[in-house]
């Protein structure tokens, strides 16, 4: 049977020597300082400053400009920071990654319009299922009570299918809503 150990690096503890240090190659040091400072508020625009020539070195790298999109790509989406802050500060630094920069900021715009589109999409569909079941409810029950409404009003996208399907056969309120 195989036996594993597990070996924790607490980067947060290192220095960014220490990681350059390490021997991994330039792109996974950079990355190991990246993942260590990205997410703290105050620190993601220091680190970018403090990298700027390693990033420039990295840039020139066969397949660097790769890298340096991936790096860049993923202090955007963790950094609590104004992602225009991050944008100006590289654009200052490494004026010769402005078209990259921008691909990379037009990149997760698109990608924020289609999550809001399929967000859409999801809750317009659900509403729309809310909206007919209320109708169906109304045509074959007439009157509906405030607590029915509120219930189909409520109720999960599951749950509105269960409906759906028992409303076919019911002949009472409680025969399509009931557990």
């Amino acid at each position: 049977t195989p036996h594993f150990e597990f070996l924790v690096d607490d980067l947060s503890q290192a220095t960014d020597q220490e990681l350059l240090a390490r021997g991994m190659g330039l792109l996974a040091s950079i990355a190991a300082i990246f993942l260590r400072d990205a997410r703290g508020k105050d620190r993601v625009l220091p680190m970018l400053r403090r990298m700027q020539d390693l990033l420039r070195e990295l840039w020139t790298a066969p397949d660097g400009r790769r890298a340096v999109a991936i790096l860049l790509r993923y202090v955007w989406l963790v950094a609590e920071v104004d992602p225009g802050e991050i944008t100006e500060l590289v654009k200052r630094t490494h004026p010769e990654a402005e078209e990259l920069i921008m691909t990379i900021a037009e990149q997760l715009r698109q990608e924020g319009r289609e999550e809001g589109r399929e967000e859409g999409r999801e809750e317009g569909r659900e509403e729309g299922q809310r909206l007919t079941l209320l109708k169906q409810l109304r045509l074959r029950f007439q009157h509906l009570p405030d607590e029915v409404i509120a219930r189909v009003e409520a109720a999960s996208p599951e749950q509105l299918d269960v409906w759906a399907e028992r409303i076919l056969t019911a002949e009472t309120l409680d025969d399509v809503l009931g557990d």
